[in-house]
């Protein structure tokens, strides 16, 4: 990317008085410098790759906000609280907003490196909220079955979709990958229907899955929860002595044993 433009004199490019209004808002009121977001023209961006609805370039990445002429100030204020976290290491970095110029489409900029993002930003971006609360948004199996059912998101939602993402990483397959993912799913989801392990694990970390993708929100754990119990694995895993640590040494042996036997059998 070439050398950006200063702020003081270019957000009104934008042509979005929501748009500009976030970009001023952001550097008046930010508390530190990973708060404050960058108007970045379009022209500025070299060697850009396009991958679906995003486009990627080295360092960093844009995410296309599909028929975003018409942007409304509630799909902003999902920005708003993104940025109120964006100085944790746990996150991608939201940097900057620029716009296609091809499609006139705003593209929001983040720093490129893997890590779990979630900004909201499932919901059509021209979209107002008396709609968005009656549809249902999102890739069917991180969606909780209560919001099938026609309940609102809320913070248990996404301790349900990282419990899926939990399963995910683990198994090294997407959920329900040899299934349609269609309405007899989502009954299937509803009546109770979760991915297992098909590899063995530490007894924490399945239960832990499992309580994320609880049928009832009010059972699952917080992410005040989640971020303490994984704070402790880490320390445990690096004490031999520690249960969690032979655990996970015994769960290994097993799954090694367990794939050299089906090359044996294949």
């Amino acid at each position: 990317m070439k050398q950006k433009y200063s702020n003081d004199d270019i957000i009104e490019e934008s042509g979005n008085f929501n748009v500009n209004e976030l970009i001023r808002d952001s550097q008046i009121n930010a508390r530190n410098s990973l708060e404050k977001l960058e108007w970045i023209e379009y022209d500025n961006f070299e060697n850009i790759e396009y991958d679906n609805n995003n486009v990627n370039y080295y360092k960093v990445a844009l995410k296309s906000l599909n028929n975003s002429k018409d942007i409304t100030s509630e799909f902003l204020n999902e920005i708003r609280s993104y940025l109120k976290m964006n100085n944790s290491e746990r996150i991608v970095k939201l940097y900057g907003i620029t716009k296609d110029s091809k499609t006139n489409d705003f593209m929001m900029e983040f720093i490129k490196f893997c890590n779990i993002s979630d900004l909201g930003l499932y919901k059509p971006e021209n979209e107002k909220v008396e709609k968005r609360n009656k549809n249902v948004y999102g890739v069917l199996p991180y969606v909780t079955p209560e919001v099938l059912r026609g309940k609102e998101y809320m913070q248990a939602s996404d301790v349900y979709s990282f419990g899926i993402i939990i399963y995910e990483i683990f198994n090294g397959l997407p959920p329900y990958y040899d299934m349609a993912h269609d309405e007899l799913l989502a009954i299937k989801i509803c009546r109770g229907l979760r991915p297992g392990f098909n590899i063995n694990l530490p007894q924490l970390i399945e239960n832990i899955a499992k309580k994320c993708v609880d049928a009832d929100p009010l059972k699952r754990p917080t992410a005040e929860y989640l971020k303490k119990i994984f704070d402790k694995c880490y320390i445990d895993y690096l004490d031999k002595y520690n249960e969690f640590f032979k655990q996970i040494n015994e769960a290994e042996k097993f799954n090694k044993k367990t794939i050299q036997c089906d090359k044996i059998i294949n």
